[in-house]
């Protein structure tokens, strides 16, 4: 997987931040790749951030 932004946005809002930079992006991409799912149903309130990975 490479990523080439990460935006995140409030639910209720317009302010966005963009991630694009090398440096965070490898950082990100770290975290993502060392990932474990985790069995069962999630239940967690309603997120306050959207996150959209390009």
């Amino acid at each position: 997987m490479i990523l080439k932004a990460l935006v995140f946005q409030k639910q209720k809002g317009s302010n966005e931040i963009t991630f694009d930079d090398k440096e965070t992006l490898k950082a990100f991409q770290d975290i993502f790749s060392n990932a474990i799912r985790e069995p069962g149903i999630v239940d967690i309130a309603e997120p306050e951030f959207n996150m959209d990975v390009v």
